[in-house]
């Protein structure tokens, strides 16, 4: 009788016999052998359809593809369904690194536009992860006691790590020994492809290898795979799912930032990019953007708990010395998403104005503006956008580069560096 063994041992042994004796293919028909060349097939396929399929072929002749037929037989007997009784299922509270924002053995999202303080938040609770520190609570109050400290892996497509994620992580307080980053495109060796969600594989051995109790995405949508439609329920779904198994897997919290799309208002639940699979597939979701109470302070405000009840919204300032913690607000995560639009709008007017007014006496060195725009609270994103809409003109005198009012007299213009991408 042809034994157990490996697949490769099996069919090497099995067309040993055929070679040998012709009239052995009546063990083809014994139970034991049939289901080892079903698992074969099913697992093993260019070794059955390779090796195996041709020396039965040789010795079966046309009769080869009705015992195929007989084998898929006992391939779909194997497969099956597996349920067990919920009675079975060990009961398990739910745990988290950041009650109620972060759970671990979760996705949990961070959501808003551009500039909404979204990156220094997570480095801020990776900060706090990799020193044992605590956050705050729903008072605004720091949690009381003490954390093991823990690793956290920090995986970005967007931010540099030398001058934007290290310099931030630093000015929050961080471990940077405890923070992991795949290194940049010019550390890479020669044959390592940028990382995507496309061999999930390898942010599993990450997590195992670096022990991290903290994984960040960001953003998402920057790792989905050259074939994944961010927009097709059947192509997203299946990608979150695997997510979910890998920090289930490794008990980490699973966070992963999404921008808002351009939409203006709506509910803060419906403002993610893409296919809303992403949405459903995250356990919490956290809205985050400029405070329109105070624009000196950025709000965090939970759109979306499916564990416990939502969390308090949470305030902080960010400034040169990194990110602190400035107590609590009542606005929920759709005030936060329906101001945004309105709020940006109302800065861009301001910025117009302000902008008229500095530039009404004649043109003005661009490097002079955008200081003092810098100095009354203008940003670069606002100076553009302002720029853009009262059309300034540009040009180049002496090696020098002017802002002027379109309503000078005519004038050689010659295009401002990074012009093109702008407009």
């Amino acid at each position: 009788m042809v034994n157990e063994g490996s697949a490769e041992e099996f069919v090497d042994t099995l067309i040993g016999i055929l070679q040998m004796d012709a009239y052995a293919t009546k063990i083809l028909y014994e139970p034991l052998c049939q289901r080892r060349c079903a698992q074969v097939k099913r697992e093993y396929r260019p070794l059955y359809k390779g090796k195996l399929y041709k020396a039965v072929q040789m010795t079966l002749g046309y009769e080869a593809p009705a015992w195929d037929r007989e084998i898929d037989v006992w391939v779909y007997s194997q497969d099956r369904l597996i349920t067990v009784p919920l009675s079975s299922i060990a009961d398990e509270d739910v745990s988290w690194l950041w009650e109620p924002y972060v759970p671990y053995k979760k996705l949990t999202l961070v959501e808003g536009d551009p500039e909404g303080g979204k990156t220094y938040l997570l480095l801020a609770i990776s900060a706090a992860v990799t020193k044992g520190l605590p956050l705050p609570d729903q008072l605004g109050l720091m949690e009381p006691g003490s954390r093991k400290p823990g690793n956290v892996l920090y995986i970005t497509a967007e931010d540099g790590l030398a001058d934007t994620i290290k310099k931030r992580a630093r000015k929050c307080g961080a471990d940077l020994d405890r923070i992991f980053v795949i290194p940049t495109a010019s550390m890479f060796p020669e044959d390592m492809q940028p990382f995507s969600l496309a061999r999930p594989h390898l942010l599993s051995a990450a997590i195992e290898e670096r022990e991290a109790k903290l994984v960040i995405l960001d953003p998402l949508t920057a790792f989905l795979g050259a074939t994944v439609d961010m927009h097709r329920a059947n192509e997203v779904r299946p990608l979150m799912t695997t997510l979910v198994g890998i920090a289930d897997k490794h008990n980490c919290a699973m966070v992963a930032i999404r921008h808002w799309t351009k939409a203006v208002g709506g509910k803060a639940s419906y403002r993610g990019q893409g296919n809303v699979d992403f949405l459903a597939a995250a356990r919490c979701v956290l809205s985050v953007g400029e405070s329109p109470e105070d624009e000196r302070l950025r709000l965090m405000a939970q759109s979306k708990n499916s564990l416990v009840a939502r969390g308090t919204s949470i305030l902080f300032e960010i400034s040169d010395s990194g990110l602190h913690w400035a107590g609590t607000s009542t606005l929920t995560a759709d005030e936060l998403s329906a101001a945004q639009p309105n709020k940006h709008q109302h800065q861009r007017k301001d910025a117009m104005q302000w902008l008229k007014d500095f530039l009404k006496t004649g043109p003005q060195p661009a490097t002079n503006v955008t200081i003092a725009a810098d100095l009354v609270g203008i940003s670069d994103r606002t100076l553009r956008r302002a720029r853009e809409h009262l059309h300034i003109l540009t040009t180049k005198d002496a090696g020098v580069w002017y802002w002027r009012l379109p309503n000078f007299h005519k004038w050689e213009r010659e295009r401002y560096p990074g012009q093109e991408d702008e407009e």
